[in-house]
């Protein structure tokens, strides 16, 4: 790809937009950089990246900026149908986006996972593995750092494993993943894509440029993920398909794995910490991934026995006097919802809400009443969820989390689980999801500063 002397307009001031105008930017690219917000830490960076000869404008976006572009590169935060960008690119200007732009100086082979819940902790896992089969491993794209500042790192590594939001997706062009896998695709960012159908395109895009030589891992337990894999031309590991076929089955105690690379093995349940369906399926991707990739048995069940879990995912906080909780803030739809209650087998107290994301609470339904025995509602969205489910369960709304965490504690009996899954968004009350649980296990462990 031709930098020096383009004009590059990259759009978003975030860790991505900032890592993209800097990579631009050595390369002697004439690089803006545009975020229509104005904040303190924003004014901060852009003081920084100016004195480095970058162009920032910030509170707007100026139409001029993206027709006078040779290239646009867009943050996965941006809509990529923003009216300026979409003016610009029906103009003719090409647009992409982080992912995109690294791919074209990435020599090393790619791992990538997307997914609509999980693929962080697939993700890590999947590193986990390649690391304890003894090779050097970058993590990265939609977790922790951006996959652009990995190409001006010292040390380079064996493979690159890359956690890909469907955002992140919408705009790459010719991004090839050597190894990859569609976790799972529920309702999700409907606020931000016209339907389910068009979302779940989005999450196809990562087996878009597969080849014959490539691996797709298929989770035949999803629909969704069964229809986009009619039309892979990459080799396909399955799970959960026929016995006879190379992939992984999981069973009540245990998985198999068969796959050309390493034959056939098998991680025994017992041996898993982290619980539920799901993270089995989650393991069993990032091991048939990292199993076509070069990575050893030994090395892949070794890191399945040492991993823990991530925070914020089902985590557990605290027992007090016979009453468990746990902290699901991660889970901002209600797929996610479902599959925290779906791993226990013990009465749930639940609390759910925040800002909504056009979702359809009443998916909920089934799942609560098996497992919710009282629900909590907060937040943007209670009054709809209440609508939604609360002929089910007694269901009592509160105006803040800490509201929430006492009345669960009054209603609560030993035995009990109280889980903290909200099935939204956290904005209306908290920066991030990780903001809110954060303050969620401060309460329950009685830390939380007034």
């Amino acid at each position: 790809m031709e930098i020096k002397g383009k004009k590059i307009l990259v759009i978003g001031l975030g860790k991505s937009g900032e890592g993209c105008a800097r990579f631009l930017n050595k390369r002697g690219a004439k690089v803006t950089i545009t975020d229509n917000r104005t904040t303190d830490d924003l004014n901060e960076i852009s003081e920084t990246l100016r004195s480095e000869g970058i162009n920032v404008e910030l509170g707007e976006h100026r139409l001029e900026s993206f027709y006078g572009s040779d290239l646009m590169v867009i943050s996965p935060g941006v809509p990529h149908k923003l009216q300026p960008v979409k003016l610009a690119f029906e103009s003719g200007v090409p647009l992409i986006g982080e992912i995109e732009l690294a791919f074209q100086f990435i020599k090393e082979p790619i791992a990538a996972i997307t997914g609509t819940n999980g693929k962080t902790t697939a993700v890590t896992i999947l590193g986990e593995m390649f690391r304890e089969s003894g090779k050097k491993v970058f993590v990265g794209g939609n977790i922790g750092t951006p996959l652009i500042n990995y190409i001006d790192m010292d040390e380079k590594v064996d493979v690159v494993v890359l956690e890909l939001s469907s955002f992140q997706l919408d705009t790459i062009k010719n991004f090839r993943a050597n190894a990859s896998a569609i976790i799972n695709i529920t309702d999700d960012h409907l606020d931000r894509y016209d339907d389910f159908q068009a979302y779940a395109r989005s999450k196809g895009r990562i087996y878009e440029n597969q080849t014959s030589d490539d691996v797709s891992v298929v989770n035949l337990d999803d629909s969704g993920i069964t229809k986009l894999s009619k039309v892979l031309k990459s080799r396909k590991y399955y799970i959960n398909g026929d016995e006879n076929e190379f992939g992984a089955q999981i069973n009540e105690d245990s998985i198999k794995f068969n796959t050309i690379e390493t034959g056939v093995f098998e991680i025994k349940c017992k041996d898993i910490n982290i619980f539920g369906k799901h993270n089995y399926e989650n393991i069993a991707s990032a091991a048939l991934i990292s199993a076509s990739m070069g990575a050893t048995v030994d090395g892949i069940k070794k890191a399945v026995m040492n991993f823990k879990g991530l925070p914020h995912r089902i985590e557990f906080v605290k027992d007090i006097k016979g009453v468990k909780y746990f902290n699901d803030s991660k889970a901002t739809n209600t797929d996610a919802v479902i599959r925290a209650l779906e791993s226990f087998t013990t009465p749930v107290i639940l609390i759910l809400g925040g800002r909504s994301k056009n979702s359809d609470f009443r998916i909920l339904r089934d799942s609560i009443e098996k497992h919710a025995k009282k629900v909590i509602v907060l937040g943007e969205a209670k009054d709809e969820i209440k609508r939604a489910i609360g002929d089910l369960a007694e269901t009592t709304g509160v105006e803040t989390l800490e509201k929430a965490v006492v009345m669960s504690g009054r209603m609560a009996v030993p035995g009990d689980i109280v889980l903290f899954s909200p099935a939204c968004a956290s904005f209306d009350m908290f920066n991030s999801y990780i903001h809110r649980g954060e303050e969620f296990t401060k309460l329950v462990t009685g830390s939380l500063k007034r």
